[in-house]
């Protein structure tokens, strides 16, 4: 056990080095524990303490509840999506093969480290998706990967941004913002109006979500437990092969639509 804690101590002191001072200032981001805390209480509530407490009763009519999560989950994924064509994307020293992170002391860099806090504290307030699931006694979408996804999503965003606010990584974090807005529209639109389950809209969604997934866990899969050098070169390769991927899905996209069009 002393051997555990040693090498935990061990960790948080080297997180604390590498990691960026300014992100440190901000809520949540100043020690692992919060988020460590946040996904315990998480993991008991959805896996054991939510299921029991519903298991005599009928489902909760939160729908407006839920209505108004998925229009600020839209809203806040937008801004995100906004500031990042605005801070980075639109900027007359933005490079299409890579990108290197600001570490000046002027506003924009100020901005650039704030809307990276804002993604993260967004997938904090992701892990609601399954706190409603269960709550709507919709267990059967309590999967093993949604509860992976949602944890891993989380864990990872804290750590990476911790050491590596922006720079490449900024890319993958507009993309994830951009399905977002889809996502949460959809699910949106599926409580106002639930026919909208059956259109061509669920295939998008599907399709686009499923290809969201499959680039960022690849991205992810590279580890984060390296120097800012490597991590960054790593962000840049890992960056221009995720852009060809994304050529073929498009394409790949408009051909389902067409298809499910036609039927």
């Amino acid at each position: 056990m002393s051997i555990i804690c040693e090498k935990v101590a061990v960790f948080l002191e080297w997180m604390d080095e590498s990691g960026d001072p300014r992100m440190k200032e901000l809520w949540l981001m100043g020690s692992p524990w919060p988020v460590f805390i946040i996904l315990a209480a998480y993991l008991y509530f959805v896996l054991k303490a939510g299921p029991e407490f519903m298991k005599s009763r009928g489902p909760l009519n939160i729908d407006r509840i839920v209505m108004v999560y998925n229009i600020s989950q839209i809203l806040i994924s937008l801004y995100i999506v906004k500031k990042a064509f605005q801070l980075l994307w639109f900027q007359d020293n933005y490079r299409i093969n890579c990108i290197e992170i600001d570490y000046s002391d002027t506003d924009l860099a100020k901005d650039k480290i704030f809307i990276t806090w804002i993604y993260f504290f967004s997938k904090v307030l992701d892990l609601l998706d399954t706190i409603f699931f269960v709550l709507r006694k919709k267990q059967n979408q309590v999967t093993f990967l949604h509860i992976y996804h949602h944890t891993m999503v989380l864990s990872f965003s804290w750590s990476i941004l911790r050491i590596y606010p922006g720079g490449q990584v900024a890319f993958f974090g507009t993309i994830n913002a951009f399905v977002h807005v889809i996502m949460y529209s959809y699910y949106f639109l599926s409580i106002l109006k639930p026919a909208y389950k059956k259109s061509v809209v669920e295939e998008i969604f599907n399709a686009i979500t499923t290809n969201s997934i499959r680039c960022c866990y690849s991205s992810r899969s590279y580890g984060i437990i390296v120097d800012r050098l490597q991590f960054s070169q790593i962000c840049c390769s890992t960056y221009n092969s995720t852009r060809r991927n994304h050529v073929y899905f498009v394409l790949e996209l408009l051909q389902k639509s067409l298809r499910t069009t036609k039927k």
